[in-house]
């Protein structure tokens, strides 16, 4: 029961709605910059970002190189590339190097100019909650091991309250 439930659980995390074998939705959040609260889902094996409307994430600020950055996945990872930007992509507060090529965890902070994404990976995510599911769990089980130890003297006052 617990493994359908945690597969229940992370199918609706990594595709809501979808049925078994859905694609992982790998998203950026956009929590700084003009794009704000915008929310980006990396469908494809590559996404470019930059001031072109080419680009599957446009940023139309000055200062942001056409082909500024781009995401490549790999499987189940990602990877970001700086294109020769002229001012830089930045991860988690450091400069990349052009051409360089990082890989991209969980709530890592991608920075183009004043525009800040936050990366979203759905089997961390997935790991999370069935991590939080295994606690909670563990906790209920627990209790109720614990009640069960007592209820025969939980049932004895029950019955003496009662009178039988």
């Amino acid at each position: 029961m617990l493994d359908k439930t945690l597969a229940n659980v992370t199918q609706q995390i990594y595709a809501p709605g979808a049925g078994p074998g859905a694609t992982s939705l790998t998203r950026l959040f956009v929590v700084a910059g003009p794009l704000v609260g915008a929310n980006f889902v990396l469908a494809g094996d590559k996404t470019t970002i930059g001031r072109s409307p080419d680009c599957s994430i446009q940023i139309d600020t000055a200062g942001v190189s056409r082909k500024h950055c781009k995401l490549e996945r790999e499987g189940d990872r990602v990877f970001v590339t700086d294109l020769e930007s002229a001012n830089g992509t930045i991860v988690n507060g450091r400069a990349m190097q052009p051409l360089s090529r990082t890989q991209l965890q969980h709530g890592d902070r991608l920075a183009v100019l004043d525009t800040e994404f936050f990366f979203l990976s759905p089997r961390a995510t997935a790991d999370a909650v069935e991590n939080e599911l295994d606690v909670n769990f563990t906790k209920a089980a627990t209790e109720a091991a614990g009640f069960l130890d007592d209820f025969p003297e939980i049932l004895s006052l029950r019955q003496k309250k009662l009178g039988k």
